[in-house]
């Protein structure tokens, strides 16, 4: 079966559309931003010298490795095509879960506490769910991360277990700072729950 990208897909406010090269200065500007990335690199932030070749290359991984129907989607609002953020829909890379379908984003700042992110969220899960037929969506983030387990929660996702992240993906925080937890949910339990989660 041939399953469609999700580009040009569209929700009530937002648009998925392909993550390219031209998204560099945004994305550069996203990641130098020390609250957008304080549970991700404690908000060290990076030089834009270099940034350009390096977004390059990651999105050369990216087309080479996953197929179109997974991957890494750019996210605008529909009203002014302003870029908001990228979210990912992916094989899972951490040994633990190798190869289970993980939910992924990162959202500019401005666009926090709006429902944006549990919008795409909840797009992509039935996209998932429907269109590729997935047995089950997964989620991790540090367990003291509350917004992004709102909004986990919030998409349909729940709590399965903690784990910690081992020290040498996140070797600039100690143990208790890597404790982690991972949510997920079965495409029987979205079927089950989809019309409470629009109410």
């Amino acid at each position: 079966m041939t399953v469609p990208d999700i580009t040009g897909r569209e929700t009530a406010r937002l648009r998925f559309a392909s993550l390219t090269l031209a998204h560099a200065r945004d994305l550069w500007a996203m990641d130098n931003d020390p609250e957008v990335m304080r549970f991700i690199d404690g908000g060290r932030g990076a030089p834009w010298e270099g940034y350009e070749q390096r977004t390059r290359e990651w999105l050369d991984r990216i087309a080479r490795n996953y197929p179109p129907h997974l991957s890494f989607w750019a996210l605008h609002r529909r009203a002014d095509d302003a870029f908001l953020g990228w979210f990912h829909l992916r094989p899972s890379l951490r040994d633990l879960w190798r190869n289970q379908i993980e939910l992924g984003y990162r959202l500019r700042r401005e666009c926090w506490g709006q429902g944006i992110a549990t919008e795409a969220s909840r797009a992509l899960l039935a996209y998932a769910f429907t269109e590729h037929r997935v047995p089950e969506v997964m989620a991790l983030t540090l367990a003291r991360n509350a917004p992004s387990r709102r909004v986990m929660e919030k998409a349909g996702l729940a709590w399965t277990h903690d784990f910690t992240f081992p020290a040498e993906f996140v070797p600039w925080w100690n143990e208790e700072e890597r404790l982690s937890v991972r949510y997920a949910v079965t495409a029987e339990d979205w079927r089950r729950g989809e019309g409470r989660s629009r109410k």
